[in-house]
């Protein structure tokens, strides 16, 4: 039965005409029905994916916004009229065309102090006033973590008081990055009796994307600034230095805070002192807000910079010191005490300045040792009468004896000689660039005890005012003594005078005191060298033709120069050093048409530096002093080199005899001395907290007339907040031989030291916030003369990136 059917149907079904175009027409139906929806989702479909790539698009050009205004940032490239001062201007800049759109950028300073408002008519903010205050270094403030992560953020300030100046405090504060938190234990609060520096409020809240916090003082009075703990009132710089803590960010526990600090004081900038600073704050470190905008998006984006500010006569970029000796000791039989051979002209060859460096300045030195007869005699006394040059009391204890003068002192009569009123000694044509000196011979007759002796002082305005006395001798003087006094510049003028007084000499057996032969030496530098520029194919012998550099056969002639006489055991000749700023010659020569970058990498050379190297003109015997060198400092700046801090002290010539102590060379009546105006910036560091810098600071020294026979002799550094100390090396250096004539780096001739010494991190001397730098220049037997410092401190400009990134459509 079942099979029946089944072929009933199959049958059925075969007959039947048109049921596949009946098919056919039902597939036809239901795609008419279907197909519009589906085109319709397929147009929508494309139209989102259109618009998903065009908000793409913005979404990747306007990130690529925020990229380049970090890059302008870090590299200081913001154009003509941008100023670090201003903090109300937006300067906005286009860039080039990416994902067929532009970006367009803003980038502003953030101003942080959030106590204290741009149009406070107390302060007067304006880009001019802040540039002011801030670089007239008058007060400094500067904040620095310490290397442990979370342990005391320290702020230190240091004020600079002007004559009357007494500082008064309204507040201090704080600006600490996202994600970092105050955590109180500031060192200011005090938990006992209330002390000036306690402050009467503490208020802490979101600024900015971080977190601001304020100590404010009441007007019952403000504090004073030196109420506070640690200052010394008689330092000529003040200092206060203060710590709390605070919480990193919980992602990154090892991070440090690029933190802002500031303080607010009772001074107004619209008073009538100039000098007033109402306000100062860490300019180490930067907030800038930078906003991209392409099509409908725009990023907000906030980027820090830590960069050493400039201060005094600091430079940005690197540096290289070049140079060479032009005298050396080749013939073993002599050791190094006579140099026998000179090298002019003398050639170095610079190529390790980087390819996309340019010549920022440059600077010339060289310096030169002749003996005691190139000193030129301008006035002179045989002393063979008082007249017409001396004008003692008629009750004077000097009388005139067989040409020289000499006292035999009663009790009532007058002790002192002085110079003639009329006579006129024409020194002011000196002043200012050489050296004058004032020698006479000295004995003494009979047994003198040690308050006998010989004083003498010296007027700049014929006789109205006069120097303290100093001695010329106490005690006995065996035999006769050439005695040489340099006349300070301030008293090289026409009304030059001197005079003499005797001390003691009042005893039974103290004899007579003699004066004889006096004579007023000049002393002339060389100043002027054959300088030359080429580049292996042209050399060009280079000069200032009226301030125009120029090439032709003119030679460079000295901006400033230094005279120093030299003293063993008697005078020993001179020492000088010449020194011109030649950044224009630098810059121009050798010429390159069409180069990119002028970045002084050349071959330099040096020719006719005048020098002795022997006691006189004919001997031929050890002279122990004679040297004749140069060197060239170029600095250049690059995109590598944003953020370095130089500074070059070239003002404090120098000569140490080599009879042990301690160089003063900065003068100031202390053992050794410091290198100021400038701060030591905190170590870059990684996420983690780890340093990711070696170097902290980098010193090199010109010093001419160094022996490796001679030693021991020493440079040390001292940190300021650390007190850590550390003798200096090098490679060609050691430590207790370090101006032994061999200089580091490069390969030089004996003669003279151009050295390079490193302080890394990891030595612990320096410390951030430091502002000076004290070095010991110690020497037990070697003699040698002192030309430049440079100190470099700091590798980079760091960035800290972006902070709290907000995208909005």
């Amino acid at each position: 039965m079942k099979k029946k059917i089944r072929i009933k149907l199959f049958r059925s079904l075969s007959d039947e005409s048109g049921v596949a175009l009946i098919i056919v027409l039902v597939l036809l139906l239901l795609g008419s029905l279907t197909i519009v929806p589906v085109l319709d989702h397929l147009h929508t479909a494309l139209k989102t994916g259109e618009h998903y790539e065009e908000k793409t698009n913005m979404l990747y050009t306007a990130d690529a916004g925020i990229e380049d205004g970090l890059w302008r940032i870090k590299y200081d490239f913001m154009g003509t009229d941008y100023d670090v001062y201003d903090f109300d201007t937006a300067w906005p800049y286009e860039t080039d065309t990416l994902n067929q759109m532009v970006a367009n950028i803003t980038i502003k300073n953030v101003w942080l102090p959030s106590n204290v408002t741009l149009d406070d008519p107390d302060i007067d903010l304006s880009p001019a006033e802040a540039r002011e205050m801030i670089e007239s270094e008058k007060l400094v403030v500067v904040g620095t973590s310490t290397a442990t992560p979370g342990q005391p953020y320290h702020i230190k300030i240091d004020f600079t008081p002007d004559v009357g100046d007494n500082l008064t405090i309204k507040s201090l504060g704080v600006w600490l990055p996202q994600g970092f938190e105050y955590a109180d234990n500031c060192s200011l609060k005090f938990n006992g009796t209330s002390v000036p520096y306690y402050p009467d409020s503490e208020v802490v809240t979101d600024c900015n994307g971080g977190q601001t916090v304020v100590w404010t003082y009441n007007d019952d009075p403000y504090p004073l600034f030196t109420d506070f703990p640690g200052v010394d009132p008689a330092a000529p710089i003040m200092s206060i230095d203060f710590t709390f803590s605070y919480t990193p960010p919980a992602a990154y526990p090892n991070r440090l805070p690029t933190a802002i600090a500031w303080l607010t004081t009772e001074m107004s900038h619209t008073c009538t002192n100039p000098n007033d600073v109402p306000i100062s704050w860490d300019m180490d470190t930067r907030i800038y807000e930078i906003t991209s905008i392409a099509g409908d998006t725009v990023i907000q984006a906030f980027s820090s910079k830590c960069e050493l500010r400039q201060m005094g006569d600091a430079m940005s970029g690197d540096y290289v010191a070049i140079g060479n000796s032009l005298m050396a000791n080749d013939d073993p039989s002599l050791w190094d005490t006579y140099r026998e051979t000179w090298y002019t002209p003398s050639s170095v060859t610079l190529d390790s300045i980087p390819a996309d460096a340019d010549v920022i300045s440059a600077y010339l030195y060289w310096a030169g040792w002749f003996n005691e007869s190139r000193k030129e005699t301008k006035w002179s006394d045989g002393c063979s009468s008082f007249s017409p040059n001396w004008d003692p009391d008629p009750t004077s204890c000097w009388d005139e004896f067989d040409s020289y003068f000499k006292s035999d002192y009663d009790a009532g009569e007058d002790r002192e000689l002085p110079m003639d009123s009329t006579i006129t000694i024409p020194l002011g044509q000196y002043a200012g660039w050489t050296a004058v000196s004032v020698n006479w011979e000295h004995w003494e007759t009979g047994t003198l005890e040690s308050d006998d002796g010989l004083d003498f002082a010296i007027s700049a305005n014929d006789g109205a005012t006069w120097s303290d006395y100093e001695p010329a001798f106490r005690n006995d003087v065996w035999g006769t003594k050439a005695f040489e006094y340099a006349i300070p510049n301030e008293y090289l003028t026409d009304d030059f005078k001197l005079k003499f007084k005797l001390v003691g000499f009042d005893g039974g057996d103290d004899g007579d005191c003699c004066i004889d032969d006096f004579k007023i030496k000049v002393m002339f530098p060389d100043t002027d060298v054959i300088f030359k520029i080429g580049n292996g194919t042209d050399e060009y012998q280079v000069y200032f033709d009226g301030g125009v550099p120029t090439s032709g056969s003119g030679n460079v002639t000295a901006g400033r120069s230094y005279v120093m006489r030299n003293e063993l055991n008697g005078p020993y000749g001179f020492s000088y050093a010449c020194t011109r700023d030649v950044s224009a010659l630098v810059k121009k020569y050798p010429i390159v048409a069409g180069e990119e970058h002028h970045t002084g990498n050349a071959i330099y050379t040096i020719d006719g530096v005048g020098a002795d190297n022997s006691k006189t003109p004919t001997s031929s015997d050890d002279s122990h002093l004679a040297f004749a060198g140069w060197s060239l400092i170029v600095v250049y700046a690059s995109p590598q080199t944003a953020g370095h801090y130089i500074y070059i002290r070239d003002d404090n010539f120098a000569f140490h005899p080599g009879t042990g102590g301690n160089l003063d060379f900065d003068e100031d009546d202390q053992p050794g001395g410091d290198i100021t105006n400038f701060i030591v910036p905190e170590a870059i560091t990684n996420p983690d907290g780890t340093v990711n810098e070696t170097i902290a600071a980098k010193l090199t020294c010109f010093v001419a007339e160094g022996d490796s026979r001679w030693s021991p002799e020493y440079v040390t550094i001292t940190g300021q907040q650390s007190g850590i100390s550390k003798d200096l090396s090098n490679p060609e250096s050691p430590v207790s031989n370090v101006w032994n004539g061999k200089s580091y780096p490069g390969t030089f001739k004996e003669g003279v030291d151009i050295d390079t010494f490193e302080l890394l991190w990891a030595d612990n001397i320096l410390t951030p916030g430091d502002n000076v730098l004290h070095v010991d220049l110690i020497s037990n037997q070697d003699a040698w003369n002192l030309v430049y410092f440079i100190i470099s401190v700091r590798s980079e400009t760091v960035t800290g990136g972006t902070s709290h990134y907000m995208i909005f459509n």
